[in-house]
């Protein structure tokens, strides 16, 4: 190379490394960040006559850690003369002393930088599972270095080189490798992981940790899902075309029959095996040996592929011919007639390629116990649907900072683009749409545009800016801020252009105010139509929208300027998804898309279809959330007892409902009405038990059950639902209170079905849904079902009075300290949103919302009971004495519904036992009498006994002389 080396590298002891400045470069953003002209060092004369050619030096400061996953990477200051300014000598990265274990560290830095060389990468473990552990560490750095499009390609090439064990390994985990697969774009490891997975699923689904670690790729369960599906179907053609198939010699015209009795009696025989062939198989079915199975049917198949005495040897005919004997002959004939049977199921095998092996890894050397047929398609890759490329390096560590020069230029130009901004108020009122449309160009163009926009301030219009949520707070700091631009000018025109427009701002404000959504989160509803001829269909449920206060914008799934999200926000509040003939709905609606505006609070409601293909991307979003929908195309639910005789008198699939009742006694019914509601061709939902999220909305009668037209050739199945397992509209409401409602029937949204004459057996009715489809988007947009908490407050009973504070106006008293054994009085005021006010929160008359007193568990669990209402607000509340137990508490409402926000409110406070001065006198407790009395009585009774000694004189006795 003609550059000279000029970058030296110190990992370690013995471990400098020269490279050129180009190469680090242009390979890896952090080094084009670090060896930047303002970092390199200017050296002197004399140190370049001494051969001295470093101009940077960076030095590993920090081995990997829990701050630093990579290590890190500084730059070392240089003098001119080619030394370090801080004078070290020492290493601080020691490999040789304190830290040995720094060598594997070093290693991976080494192969990383050897690579911007294209030499190639070495992954020497002989265990796969420590291969894996230095890819994930190779990308760890790689990502720091800010080059791992550049390191994956090689990754994979190393891991090749290990052959079958890395497949070997790959078939013993594949859920550990699909991650390593997917950041490395390698396809076929992807497909290798993807093939096993298939196969085994019914293995690695019950396994919550191989789950969790799929559900950390977008759609990879859901693609698991669908090729498994398609092997099942597989499975199931390979079976009826078993249990079909007739050997030719048995298919022979009427006319061509023999009539001899030798020829007669041979046909019989071939009755006989084809019957002892299909009573195996038949019991092997049954015994759910099939595609049911834990290895969905690969013994089985295995052992009808293989043919010959692998299943149903002599052993099966002798024990025939003991009960039922026969000539010798005739027993040879039923021998080789069921050998010939065999030899042609195994040809069917054969013919549909089950036990053909699509993975890389040699199953005759090391054989799996399931399928591997799977035939992955290349537009399946997680990269290939990505429409966006989602570039994996980071941006550099290292952000430049301006200086004094730097600030005093921005400063300036501040200045004038607000003069400017002044003088261009009067033009930029006619040129408004001109304007958005050139925002939006420049929007696209990136850096281009914003440099641009530096150039010519007009860009920067504060006031009109269509990325300002339209609120009346936005408007007032909108105002205030053409207020503080406009006082650069003194001038009377400028005074009168500015008068101007703070008038138009002030009408814009008061009509903002007045058209604002009843919706609680906001107003944005996006509709998503394929084809713009069909909104007429859907024209007066739309109109509903917008008569409700909602901005209804209407756009194809298709169109490249749709996008969910902007700059981290939401684009819009609400997304009404219509059906459409397409199965994909384009790069800004994938499923991991959809959930991510859930998870910024957005709500979704999707109408389904019998009659167009559910979309991918909606599949795979209703499988996160546990919503399962039949996978085969025209699927619908029917009932032969509740339909309309008018429009569905032979198909029965026009359901004709009451409005749904409450989910529970304790829950509130916002789906209540009057009449029927008519759910033509809906497509059947079952919720798992996995999510406590979803509830059903309108359940199908116990007589409903789904069916599939297109299943009347291929023979009786267990049906996908029945009766009570089947939604025809499901919820899900997330912990962050963002809604999805699931619509079986996009038609009973549709004008031709709101107040429809139809015909219930002999009743003639007029059905509900334009009031249904009301209730259910007010509560899938929250207009209903919001709750909101006032004030919560705490407060010690003094002794004065022991009611409740019933006042309207709640004392602020919430002390931090209670003492044990203490009356305490707790109140919060709760609110529900009701289409466009607050109001008075009333439970069901059978629900109580609770009060929890805890320490890690629970002291007291109390209903709250109302004690006053304001005019939007409800005051719960409920009174108690405090444990006999010292510690930090919790006053915690822990209140969750379905179809309502939940509410999870704590207030924490310390409570301290006794002070000395507070405990009891012993006089005041009856139990200690006893032994106040005894203690009394001794003092007494002493006292008694010293007064009858001291007072009691002894006898004289008389004394005689005695000799």
């Amino acid at each position: 190379m003609n550059q000279a080396e000029d970058v030296e590298v110190v990992l370690g002891h013995k471990r400098r490394y020269m490279f050129h400045s180009g190469t680090l470069a242009r390979n890896s953003t952090l080094f084009a960040d670090m060896l930047s002209e303002r970092n390199a060092v200017k050296l002197s004369n004399r140190a370049r006559s001494a051969g001295i050619k470093i101009r940077w030096m960076i030095e590993l400061t920090s081995l990997p850690s829990d701050q630093y996953p990579a290590g890190q990477l500084e730059l070392v200051e240089l003098t001119p003369t080619g030394e370090r300014a801080d004078g070290r000598n020492g290493l601080i990265v020691n490999e040789n002393g304190r830290v040995p274990q720094a060598r594997k560290v070093f290693a991976h830095y080494e192969s990383i930088f050897y690579a911007f060389y294209n030499k190639d990468l070495t992954i020497d473990d002989t265990d796969m599972s420590a291969a894996l552990s230095d890819c994930y560490k190779l990308l760890q750095i790689s990502d720091y270095l800010g080059c791992t499009s550049l390191i994956s390609k090689p990754i994979e090439v190393a891991l090749f080189k290990h052959g079958q064990d890395l497949f070997r390994a790959i078939a013993g985990a594949p859920y550990a490798w699909v991650a390593m697969a997917v950041r490395i774009h390698s396809e076929l490891i992807f497909r290798e992981c993807i093939i096993h997975l298939v196969g085994n699923w019914k293995v690695y689904k019950k396994s919550a940790r191989n789950i969790s670690t799929l559900r950390e790729i977008s759609g990879l369960r859901a693609l698991v899902e669908k090729y498994h599906r398609q092997l099942l179907n597989q499975c199931k053609e390979l079976e009826l075309a078993l249990l079909a198939l007739y050997p030719g010699e048995m298919q022979q015209p009427a006319k061509d029959l023999p009539i001899k009795r030798e020829a007669y009696a041979k046909d019989i025989l071939v009755w006989m095996a084809l019957t002892f062939f299909r009573h195996w198989i038949g019991q092997r079915l049954i015994m759910e040996k099939g595609r049911h199975s834990i290895d969905c049917g690969y013994e089985l198949y295995q052992q009808i592929g293989t043919a010959g005495e692998a299943y149903m040897d002599k052993s099966v005919i002798n024990q025939f011919y003991t009960r039922f004997p026969m000539t010798k002959k005739a027993l040879n004939v039923l021998e080789n007639h069921l050998f010939e049977i065999k030899e042609c199921m195994k040809e069917v095998v054969d013919n549909h390629k089950i036990l053909r092996s699509n993975c890389l890894l040699d199953v005759h050397r090391f054989p799996v116990q399931y399928l591997t047929c799977m035939d992955f398609q290349r537009s399946d890759y997680p990269w290939e649907r990505e429409v966006e490329d989602c570039q994996r390096m980071l941006k550099p560590k290292r952000q430049y900072k301006m200086g004094g020069n730097d600030i005093a230029k921005l400063n300036l130009s501040t200045a004038r683009m607000g003069r400017d901004r002044t003088w261009d108020m009067a033009d930029d009122g006619d040129n408004e749409e001109e304007e958005d449309e050139e925002d939006e160009e420049e929007e696209s163009e990136g850096e281009d545009g914003d440099d641009r926009r530096k150039r010519n301030p007009r860009h920067l219009r504060i006031y009109a800016s269509p990325h300002l949520p339209q609120r009346p707070a936005s408007l007032i700091v909108t105002y205030l801020a053409l207020a503080a631009a406009a006082q650069f000018d003194k001038s009377n025109f400028i005074h009168a252009n500015r008068m101007r427009w703070l008038l138009s701002f002030t009408v814009a404000f008061i009509w903002s105010v007045v058209v604002q959504a009843k919706s609680f989160t906001g107003s944005r509803l996006l509709v998503v139509l394929e084809e713009q001829t069909e909104r007429e269909q859907y024209s007066v449920f739309l109109e509903d929208l917008t008569s409700r206060g909602f901005s209804t914008t209407v756009e194809s799934p298709k169109d490249s300027k749709l996008a969910l999200l902007k700059h981290g926000e939401r684009a819009y509040d609400h997304v009404l998804l219509l059906p459409g003939k397409s199965k994909g709905l384009g790069p800004a609606l994938t499923a991991n898309n959809l959930l991510e505006f859930m998870k910024k609070d957005g709500n979704v409601l999707i109408a389904l279809s019998s009659e167009h293909p559910t979309p991918t991307a909606v599949q795979a979003m209703l499988l996160e959330v546990d919503i399962n929908i039949p996978a085969d195309k025209g699927a619908l639910v029917v009932d032969h007892f509740n339909y309309d005789s008018s429009s569905a008198k032979e198909k029965h699939d026009v359901l004709l409902l009451p409005f749904p009742d409450a989910l529970r006694p304790d829950v509130k019914n916002y789906f209540a009405g009057e009449g029927y509601i008519a759910v033509p061709r809906a497509v059947g939902q079952a919720l798992g038990n996995e999510s406590p999220l979803t509830s059903p909305v309108l359940r199908a009668p116990s007589t409903a059950y789904s069916y599939n037209p297109k299943d009347e050739a291929e023979g009786v199945e267990d049906p996908f639902a029945v009766g009570g397992q089947l939604n025809l509209v499901s919820a899900m409401q997330a912990n962050n209170a963002a809604r999805l409602v699931v619509v079986g029937s996009a038609e009973m949204l549709q004008n031709k079905w709101f107040a429809e004459k139809a015909q219930l057996g002999d009743k003639a009715i007029t059905t509900g849904n334009r009031e249904f489809a009301q209730k259910l988007s007010a509560w899938a947009f929250k207009e209903t079902g919001v709750l909101k908490v006032g004030k919560l407050i705490h407060y010690q009973d003094e002794g004065v009075s022991k009611k409740l504070n019933t006042s309207v106006a709640i004392p602020e008293n919430n002390p931090s300290i209670y003492r044990i054994k203490t009356d305490v009085h707790f109140q919060v005021e709760i609110s529900e949103y009701v289409n466009d006010h607050l109001a008075p929160f009333n439970p069901s008359s059978k629900d109580n919302i609770q009060l929890e007193f805890s320490m890690l568990s629970p002291f007291q669990r109390l209903n709250l009971s109302p004690v006053a209402q304001t005019a939007n607000a409800t005051i719960f509340g409920t009174g108690f004495k405090t444990p006999d137990q010292h510690g930090i508490f919790n006053f915690r409402v822990n209140y969750r519904r379905p179809f309502v926000t939940n509410i999870d409110e704590k207030r924490q406070v310390t409570v301290r036992h006794f002070a000395h001065d507070e405990y009891p006198r012993s006089f005041q407790i009856s139990g200690a009498w006893v032994w106040i009395g005894g203690i009394w009585v001794t003092v007494l009774g002493w006292l008694a006994f010293v007064a009858l000694w001291l007072y009691s004189a002894p006898s004289e006795k008389s004394a005689k002389k005695t000799q």
